[in-house]
């Protein structure tokens, strides 16, 4: 019987990145941690604990495997140096299959990411994990970029010092305490900007544009069980009068083509922030330039070596 392989997207790896990181380094290694692809081998002995049946239609696996050094494989061990053989079985990824398998290696779940550090022209926000263990093996904190779209003509109606409207008076606004550039919002409380304070003199609201929000739902939304009590990142970019495209949480959502000119932006359109949703607005930018919706935050996250914290240190 020959074993099958299977070419894999890199995300995260759990336990045994030393390991691979090490033996990337060898011509013909299956292994590349630079370029983030994977090539297991399905031994014939595990043939019932993979189900290939699901590869084509589910987009991402959690991989278990056992890698010996060196392997038993004349056929494709290279002459120059080991070749290491995975053994290997996979799930469906799930929410709960992913927290389970970091709580099994020892770390709690990751936290919520913290604010981008620049409103602006790219930035970096990081978020942070606890090992409950006496070491752990991987970092405690990560990395990405964030609000990398063009500072010019990028109108922020948060931002210090910008004119706006409050409704009630900004004092009875209820501060949020782990975000300091967050405003409170509740049910009848509403920001209200003219359209002559958004735009300098003589523009008009722009025909494509790209529109970032951040925010925390309360009461938390709760989809499929899961609890959605985080900053929610949105962008949605408009352009053409047709086209739509979404982000959430930066991940591309949808893209949606209607017909020509079905979108007709008023020139003189108002602001309004709030009324009828209730939560905490961290971000509202919009920039009059289309296709942006993608800079608002980085899919890829960077570990970041620094001493890790454990529960008992917290």
């Amino acid at each position: 019987l020959q074993s099958k392989t299977l070419d894999l997207a890199l995300v995260s790896i759990y336990r045994g990145g030393v390991e691979l990181a090490s033996i990337s380094q060898y011509s013909g290694s299956p292994y590349n941690t630079t370029d983030r692809q994977v090539n297991l081998k399905i031994s014939p002995q595990l043939g019932d604990c993979f189900n290939w049946s699901m590869a084509p239609s589910q987009s991402e696996l959690v991989v278990f495997s056992r890698v010996s050094d060196p392997a038993v494989d004349l056929e494709t061990t290279p002459a120059d140096g080991p070749w290491l053989e995975a053994t290997a079985a996979a799930v469906p990824w799930s929410l709960g299959v992913d927290i389970a398998i970091w709580n099994a290696v020892g770390w709690a779940g990751w936290g919520e990411w913290g604010a981008c550090s620049r409103s602006c022209g790219g930035g970096r926000q990081t978020r942070r994990r606890y090992c409950s263990r006496p070491s752990c093996e991987g970092y405690g904190d990560q990395g990405r970029s964030c609000n990398s779209f063009d500072c010019k003509g990028a109108i922020n109606p948060l931002a210090p010092g910008a004119r706006r409207n409050f409704h009630p008076a900004q004092a009875r606004w209820g501060p949020v305490d782990d975000r300091p550039h967050a405003f409170s919002l509740r049910p009848n409380s509403y920001i209200w900007i003219a359209s002559s304070e958004l735009f300098a003199a003589g523009k008009t609201f722009p025909r494509e544009f790209t529109l970032f929000v951040s925010l925390r739902l309360r009461p938390e939304l709760v989809i499929n069980k899961i609890k959605l009590n985080h900053n929610i990142l949105f962008s949605h970019s408009v352009h053409d009068d047709n086209t739509v495209r979404a982000y959430v949480d930066c991940r591309w959502l949808r893209t949606d083509v209607l017909e020509k000119d079905a979108l007709v932006t008023p020139r003189d359109a108002d602001l309004i922030i709030g009324y009828l949703f209730s939560g905490d607005l961290e971000q509202l930018v919009l920039v009059p330039k289309a296709g942006q919706a993608q800079k608002q935050c980085s899919s890829q996250v960077n570990g970041i070596s620094t001493p890790y914290v454990t529960l008992h240190d917290s």
